[in-house]
């Protein structure tokens, strides 16, 4: 089944428990008025999540058992990312493989994360950067062909303005859901 929602949040702590997948610790690091926007979807067991954060921020993300995630930078002009301590460029893919990741970003941050399953995300992966990830490789950060990342951008690009549209089409508020 497939589902996908829109949400606006003013309050850091109500944009933590919008991520069902992991248990987030989000924390800005600036005076000044709190907005995020986070627009998820659900595509049998893969979750897509796209997030824009104005204010810059720590954060934390756990991951629940039996998933692993990876992320990106969604826009050329996105803040800065460090991710347990490594800087994150444009084009660069964010493999999360410890249980736990804590990352800082600047002031008008937009990213992007899938998360799968363990037995899928290897195959993915590979599919995304186009060469295999060894299983015992450290590497946080890999740089996939330009091709293959800008390939990436455009599907995660497509599938939240398919959210929007729902949302903007369907109903009104500050979050709205279609499962389909």
């Amino acid at each position: 089944m497939a589902s996908s929602r829109v949400c606006s949040f003013t309050d850091p702590s109500a944009c933590q428990s919008v991520f069902q997948t992991a248990d987030v610790e989000l924390f800005p690091t600036a005076k000044g008025s709190f907005h995020a926007e986070v627009t998820q979807i659900g595509i049998n067991r893969l979750l897509i999540h796209r997030l824009r954060i104005l204010l810059p921020e720590v954060n934390t993300v756990a991951l629940k058992h039996g998933r692993k995630s990876i992320g990106f930078l969604t826009e050329e002009n996105s803040a800065p990312l460090r991710h347990c301590g490594f800087e994150v460029l444009p084009g660069d893919i964010v493999v999360n493989r410890s249980d736990v990741a804590y990352q800082r970003s600047g002031a008008n941050f937009h990213y992007g994360a899938m998360s799968l399953p363990l037995e899928d995300l290897h195959a993915a992966v590979e599919t995304i950067i186009g060469r295999e990830l060894p299983a015992t490789s450290l590497e946080l950060i890999v740089r996939p062909h330009s091709a293959l990342m800008l390939r990436l951008l455009k599907l995660q690009e497509r599938r939240a303005a398919c959210a929007w549209c729902s949302r903007y089409s369907r109903a009104s508020g500050s979050a709205s859901e279609i499962r389909e």
